[in-house]
């Protein structure tokens, strides 16, 4: 992170980006230019202590490393993390040489859940320490926090790293809601269900936890 910040020309693209995007928002309340404005990014404790606040967001997913002429394709698979500066112009921000890889764990190891909780200590961890210990960017001669604004993943990754079950085939199927397998055909103007709150969500994994995660529970399977 410290090193893609040291390019002076990109450091200054990117402080230009952000002083952009807070005027159009500060004129139009209801347009939303950025995750800068979701209120995770908001409320942050780090980001309303120190105005040197840069946002970024993660990316996970899995790779396999293949033998294409070999009888068993597929069989190594790696689950990465990746991080982006979100207050990238939109002109850059797909570049490969700017997306940065966060980590890299043989999947097969995250099935254990000893495993899986090491990684994620560790991945939040670093996290925890972009946001409150900051650093040293030379060329500013000042320091810099990062605030985590988003975690982008498909579908099984999502659900994997949230504590869902990865089966769709049946129990509760959304992340969002309660909506079961068997309604899924019914028009949402002739079926009501409940939506899944954060408060909602941590009853269910406490009664998980005293489950002693011996089965899943409207869709939860592990703590997130």
């Amino acid at each position: 992170m410290s090193y893609t910040l040291q390019n002076g020309q990109l450091l200054q693209s990117i402080i230009d980006n952000v002083n952009s995007l807070s005027s159009h928002a500060a004129k139009d309340k209801d347009l939303i230019l950025s995750n800068r404005q979701s209120s995770s990014v908001k409320l942050n404790i780090s980001r309303q202590k120190n105005s040197n606040t840069f946002v970024i967001k993660l990316y996970t997913d899995d790779i396999a490393i293949t033998n294409p002429i070999g009888p068993k394709r597929d069989s190594h698979k790696f689950t990465y993390f990746y991080y982006l500066l979100d207050d990238l112009p939109e002109i850059v921000r797909s570049e490969v040489n700017l997306i940065g890889l966060f980590s890299i764990s043989y999947t097969k190891y995250l099935n254990d859940e000893n495993s899986r909780t090491t990684l994620m200590s560790v991945l939040v961890g670093d996290l925890n320490q972009l946001q409150a210990e900051d650093i040293t960017i030379p060329c500013l001669s000042s320091r810099i926090y990062f605030v985590l604004s988003t975690l982008c993943a498909d579908n099984l990754a999502s659900n994997e790293v949230e504590g869902f079950q990865k089966n769709f085939s049946s129990r509760n199927l959304c992340r969002h809601c309660f909506i079961t397998y068997e309604q899924r055909h019914i028009s949402l103007t002739d079926i009501s269900f409940l939506t899944r709150t954060h408060l909602k969500r941590s009853m269910i994994v406490n009664q998980f936890m005293i489950n002693n995660g011996d089965q899943i529970i409207q869709g939860v399977k592990s703590v997130s």
